[in-house]
């Protein structure tokens, strides 16, 4: 049986998204040498990661239960050095590569608008890098937050957190809990969810199904055929301790539509 080691790393203040991305790769290339010199990198070892606005995750998938114990001991051992130097650099003109190839489509990036309300981020910032920061500024950064990160491991259907992430540290008080604004032919916005609990997590990935993910929902039927809007996307996305239920209508009606989608959003917590 396939067993997962997840380790989520979180954006810290003094860093850029595209600095994390960075981080990312280089996190992904220390991992990929120290599983050579454990002599367990042909034992089918598949390492997995991405980054997002807020953090970025590692996941370690591997079938012998054997090799959790030296996993773990690489995760623990992970620092970065100024012989990395080399490495960063490396890593850098991969991600000089990776961002030419740009493929949001004019739909994508205005579904994504609204997080620049709520994080401050633009989803444009993970196709983006700017050399900035000097070498030994980067590793110490990295370093930082490579001590504060979240560890999961899971077989089959057991999940144990090992770790949890500090995430008081990033969240800003004053996000605004609902949200939506005109853009181009769509209307956008989010509906934001305090999550603390797992249970907490599955009613609101059970809010968004009833949202608006079939053609038979709950909003398509009750508001969006009245006025003649389209439900074109509608998913959730975790942002700090918040799950966003995130969506976009297709619409060429100039009318107040917007201001009566608003009210109707607040009905439904009602």
């Amino acid at each position: 049986m396939l067993e997962i080691l997840t380790v989520t790393y979180l954006k810290a203040k003094e860093i850029t998204v595209d600095e994390l991305h960075l981080m990312e790769h280089c996190v992904l290339r220390k991992i990929d040498e120290a599983l050579s010199k454990k002599e367990i990198d042909d034992k089918g070892i598949i390492l997995n990661a991405e980054t997002f606005l807020d953090s970025f995750f590692v996941e370690i998938i591997y079938a012998e239960n054997s090799l959790k114990k030296k996993l773990l001991e690489v995760i623990n051992d992970l620092i970065f050095e100024n012989k990395d130097f080399d490495l960063i650099r490396a890593e850098e003109e991969i991600i000089l590569n990776e961002i030419q190839n740009n493929d949001l489509t004019s739909e994508e990036l205005a579904f994504y608008k609204p997080l620049e309300q709520y994080s401050g981020h633009s989803i444009n910032e993970l196709y983006f890098y700017k050399r900035g920061k000097k070498l030994e500024e980067l590793i110490a950064i990295f370093n930082l937050i490579l001590c504060s990160r979240g560890l999961v491991y899971s077989n089959g259907d057991n999940y144990t957190k090992i770790e949890s992430t500090d995430i008081d540290s990033i969240i800003d008080t004053n996000q605004v809990l609902q949200y939506l604004e005109r853009y181009n032919n769509y209307v956008v916005g989010y509906k934001s969810k305090l999550i603390k609990t797992f249970r907490e997590y599955i009613m609101a990935s059970f809010y968004c199904f009833v949202f608006g993910q079939s053609d038979e929902s709950f909003i398509n039927t009750k508001f969006l055929k009245r006025f003649d809007l389209y439900l074109g996307y509608s998913i959730n996305l975790i942002y700090s301790n918040s799950v966003l239920m995130m969506y976009l209508f297709e619409t060429s009606d100039q009318s107040n539509n917007d201001i009566n989608l608003l009210s109707f959003l607040a009905r439904m917590d009602g």
